[in-house]
């Protein structure tokens, strides 16, 4: 299953990168005076090899991380919406001049641009077991806030600082980060705005941050903002607006199979909760729900991972390999929260979705009895 599955992306991959290279230089060469066929040509040839240069030193050599992240950005954003636009045209038959293809594409990437440098809160209301009166006036309201996938190093201090606007904006009483909040580049520095949350802040580690160095992204993360409480494949027992919640964390990792084992080889060391409290699982994928509800430990699961797409037609191969790309669900008595991103990583663009603050309230007493 896993090489048929490494042969597919491959093949999806190479697909992407003939589309957006040979595709719209082809474009551009017929749709261009003869004169100018070469410079398309070249236009193009010169692109495909700034791109793969800026992918070698951004990931390999670690150098240069901005001027990368720009190259790396107007590539895969603006020139594969480009070819993808191109496609649309030939496929549907439209006869559109040239120049209303290039307007419709300069349109598209203000609204890609604007949309990876903007954040919104969507606030998902109160979450309830289905064996609770919503009714109920026992315990008190908590409202926990999540962020996913910010990729400091790919964004700046300046982000960092926009989402904890936001943050603040929401009120939350409780904040979660799901993983990938630190990538390549990363400083304390850059993490620092996360130091005047005054709420309690709880993160499990994602992807990017293995794919620094574990190390390293613990390193950034206590010296940039200590308030951050990691929780390293651990649970802890905290105490919100006066209601008392279980945390879990679980570290990220390709095999799904190993994070249900890391949860389960937790909840072995850890006494049956009490009445009265919630559990909340921070996983950085969104995959294993049903493994997940069947411990009838967990009440609500805070995944990312996904940033839902983030570009067109990649939400489309996304949904291969995850049932949900984002929202929040209930599935055999285990609530499920998914957010789409609160950032981006490379490219800095964004068409299927926005950079979103996830909010959702709970009154712990209505999970009492849940398993």
């Amino acid at each position: 299953m896993a090489l048929r599955r490494r042969l597919f992306v491959g093949f999806v991959a190479l697909l992407e990168l003939v589309l957006i290279t040979a595709y719209p230089v082809y474009k551009v060469w017929r749709a261009t005076v003869s004169d100018s066929r070469c410079a398309a040509a070249w236009a193009g040839a010169f692109s495909l090899v700034c791109c793969m240069a800026a992918f070698f030193v951004y990931r390999k050599l670690r150098v240069l991380i901005r001027p990368c992240v720009w190259v790396l950005t107007l590539f895969f954003g603006c020139t594969h919406t480009l070819a993808w636009i191109f496609l649309l045209v030939d496929v549907t038959g439209l006869r559109w001049e040239f120049k209303w293809i290039l307007r419709f594409w300069l349109t598209v990437c203000a609204y890609g641009f604007s949309s990876g440098f903007t954040v919104w809160r969507k606030d998902h209301g109160q979450l309830n077991c289905m064996h609770c009166d919503p009714s109920s006036p026992r315990g008190n309201l908590v409202k926990i806030a999540v962020v996913a996938d910010l990729h400091l190093g790919v964004r700046t201090r300046w982000w960092a600082e926009t989402v904890v606007r936001e943050i603040k904006r929401g009120a939350p009483d409780l904040v979660l980060i799901p993983g990938d909040l630190v990538d390549i580049g990363c400083t304390a520095d850059m993490v620092r705005p996360f130091a005047d949350l005054t709420v309690p802040v709880y993160m499990s580690l994602g992807n990017h941050e293995f794919l620094l160095g574990k190390q390293k992204a613990l390193d950034i993360i206590r010296a940039g903002a200590p308030n951050i409480h990691l929780l390293l494949d651990t649970q802890t027992i905290i105490t919100v607006n006066g209601e008392h919640l279980q945390l879990i964390g679980v570290d990220d990792r390709k095999n799904t199979e190993v994070v249900i084992q890391s949860l389960k080889s937790i909840l072995q060391r850890t006494a049956a909760l009490p009445d009265h409290m919630c559990s909340i699982l921070l996983c950085h994928r969104p995959k294993g729900f049903p493994s997940i509800a069947a411990t009838k430990r967990v009440d609500i699961v805070v995944s990312g991972h996904t940033h839902a797409g983030q570009l067109v037609p990649f939400f489309l191969f996304a949904k291969m390999i995850y049932r949900h790309l984002l929202g929040v669900w209930l599935e055999n008595d285990c609530w499920h929260v998914v957010c789409p991103g609160t950032g981006t990583g490379v490219p800095v663009f964004r068409l299927a979705y926005r950079n979103t603050v996830d909010l959702f309230s709970i009154k712990p007493h209505h999970f009492v009895g849940t398993f």
